[in-house]
């Protein structure tokens, strides 16, 4: 009778043992959404600071440069070479866009890299790039004029300032990008949307006046800026966003 009583005994533990496995399970998912959204909005806000930071340095920068934006211009030979919007830090070895701010002191490279964990080894690879390669990029685009600007190369290599930007309606001097999971900087260009912050919906802006905006990314569609054209209609939708 007593081996009886102690074999339901047992038994009755082991069916406990399995209905809380079950229910540990089902709380774990139910709070994995909440933890992974959390995590976004740390992320977010930890991208949002980087932002500032950079917007602060565009200022310094241009009272310090006769309020003229960083090019970014590379010359090589007798020629060069140039982009209006690029992640570029450095090529051929120059610093170009932000990277200037970077060489110059006005943010660290840290401030350009993504803060995201999972793009932890794309922002080593940046940063060993910096210091041993002759081309770095930056897990934010930098913005430096339209094309309507220039009509020469002369016109390209002249001065070009934040109040010529400002006269046409783009205060903004640059947009995070590179935080999905899987879509390093290299990786990025697929046929497929790519939001900047796919769980909130969001992508922030840095403005040369110094502020910092998150603007709903289904305003922005971001898609991967395969050429100019597409480059420049992206950043008009982030100007045309804000309020």
């Amino acid at each position: 009778m007593r081996e009886s009583d102690t074999s339901r005994a047992a038994a009755f533990t082991l069916v406990e043992l399995l209905v809380s496995i079950i229910v540990i399970g089902l709380l774990a998912a139910l709070a994995t959404p909440a933890l992974q959204r959390g995590m976004a909005m740390a992320h977010q806000s930890k991208c949002r600071s980087n932002m500032h930071f950079q917007a602060q340095a565009h200022i310094l920068y241009g009272s310090n440069n006769h309020f003229n934006k960083p090019p970014i211009i590379w010359k090589y030979s007798k020629s060069f070479g140039h982009a209006l919007v690029s992640p570029n830090v450095k090529v051929l070895r120059q610093p170009v866009g932000q990277g200037i701010l970077v060489q110059e002191k006005y943010i660290p490279l840290r401030t350009i890299l993504c803060p995201a964990s999972f793009m932890a080894e794309d922002a080593a690879a940046d940063e060993d790039a910096w210091i041993k390669r002759s081309i770095s990029g930056s897990s934010y685009s930098y913005f430096w004029r339209h094309s309507a600007s220039y009509k020469t190369k002369q016109d390209l290599l002249s001065e070009y300032k934040y109040s010529d930007a400002q006269r046409e309606g783009r205060y903004g001097v640059s947009m995070d990008f590179n935080s999905r999971e899987g879509h390093s900087y290299i990786g990025a260009y697929g046929p497929a949307d790519w939001p900047s912050h796919p769980l909130l919906g969001l992508v922030n802006i840095a403005y040369s006046d110094g502020s910092v905006q998150s603007e709903d990314n289904s305003k922005i569609v971001l898609r991967p800026p395969f050429n100019l054209v597409a480059k420049l209609k992206w950043w008009d939708l982030a100007h045309e966003a804000r309020p």
